[in-house]
């Protein structure tokens, strides 16, 4: 990367957030606080529905048999931290923790009801804590926040000695250590001797030597270079570039430098290109609109749909900016309606009413009603219906 585009942190150190970990990696799901267990459903991951129906012994037979085939070299270290993350329900509710503790207590010797566990409390303290920076966190959430964090360190490390290859708990415990470089380089040396071929100890570690994390955007561009002379795949190289250059970017968003944000996430796609990845572009055209480039921002959109035509989330972006910034009704309504018969309600609501009003189309309240009728909306003859689109 070139010395003109290396951002300036000198400001970033007012952002930092007392080394208060949020959980920064994109991959882990937060869980919400809630008071019921949902049930079990025929979809559901296998050894979640045994932990949800109580069945404890079917629970821990399928952990061990999960835990052989990544011993045996079936899995990889990414797939099988991604598997056990798939435990725990999206929205694991707090009655969660009885079911997890029982399973714990009734398989003392069990390396992934220690792991599940301790994420169940290191999720609970986020949520806890919640997601602003320090100064602007009350007491009491600091208080839930360190209560079960010290609870899901002090479980992931006991995990760590129930495993011949605790490679997740490792990539677990890397951010735990935010007021300790050392033990947290000791952490990721430690989960690269298990699984040099893997990628998320190198995300993780990635993430805490970034500038909201006491690092800077040098420290994270050496991790990087390291990055490339390891065993690492070649993929996984481009993957862990693609992520270094999406938090320069969110960096050089929150500094409102909005131009250099859009290059960075465009460098950050073409790092790791490809349909799966085209939310970093989604993200440049949301960053251009924010900073008023708008033509910039439709053109980055127009880039979105010449990878995904369907990608509901830009045709709707571009519409808006269409019909707010740039006046085009004609063009609004096409990206609106395209986005419409993809099955996108908001937009299926907004063509109805289009239709309605003859906005942007002919007016047609045939169609408007087929519309408003698609998006199970409470419009029926005569369609007298409010505006469903106001800026």
């Amino acid at each position: 990367m070139s010395e003109d585009l290396r951002l300036d942190h000198a400001q970033s150190g007012k952002r930092t957030v007392n080394h208060m970990h949020l959980k920064a990696c994109a991959a882990l799901l937060l869980l919400l606080i809630a008071n019921t267990v949902p049930a079990a459903t025929p979809t559901e991951e296998p050894l979640r529905a045994a932990l949800a129906a109580g069945d404890l012994k079917s629970a821990e037979t399928l952990a061990q048999s999960l835990e052989k085939d990544y011993v045996a070299g079936n899995l990889n270290g990414d797939e099988y931290t991604n598997r056990l993350r798939d435990i725990l329900p999206e929205k694991a509710p707090r009655n969660w923790e009885s079911y997890l503790q029982k399973w714990r207590a009734s398989n003392p010797s069990s390396y992934i009801a220690s792991f599940t566990l301790g994420i169940f409390y290191e999720n609970v303290a986020v949520q806890l804590r919640g997601f602003k920076y320090a100064n602007e966190t009350t007491p009491d959430q600091l208080a839930g926040y360190h209560e079960y964090q010290e609870k899901a360190q002090a479980e992931l490390e006991s995990s760590l000695h129930l495993s011949t290859k605790p490679y997740p708990t490792y990539c677990e415990l890397i951010p735990t250590a935010t007021s300790d470089n050392q033990k947290r380089a000791t952490y990721f040396k430690a989960a690269l001797q298990i699984d040099p071929y893997s990628l998320c100890a190198w995300h993780k570690y990635l993430i805490q030597a970034g500038p909201r994390w006491g690092g800077s955007t040098e420290q994270m561009q050496s991790l990087v270079a390291q990055a490339r002379k390891s065993q690492l795949r070649e993929s996984e190289k481009r993957h862990l570039s693609a992520i270094e250059y999406t938090i320069q970017a969110e960096d050089a968003t929150e500094l409102k430098r909005y131009q250099e944000a859009v290059f960075l996430y465009q460098t950050a796609y073409q790092e790791f290109p490809g349909k799966k990845n085209v939310w970093r572009l989604n993200r440049a055209g949301e960053t251009a609109k924010k900073g008023e480039l708008i033509d910039l921002a439709v053109a980055l959109y127009g880039k979105v749909l010449d990878i995904d035509p369907e990608n509901t989330a830009a045709l709707n972006a571009r519409a808006g900016l269409y019909e707010f910034n740039q006046g085009n009704l004609a063009l609004a309504f096409s990206d609106y309606k395209a986005s419409a018969d993809l099955g996108n309600k908001a937009a299926q609501k907004i063509v109805g009413s289009w239709y309605l009003l003859g906005k942007g189309t002919t007016k047609s309240p045939e169609q408007a009603q087929v519309y408003m009728d698609k998006a199970a909306g409470s419009c029926t003859p005569p369609l007298i219906c409010p505006p469903s689109n106001k800026k």
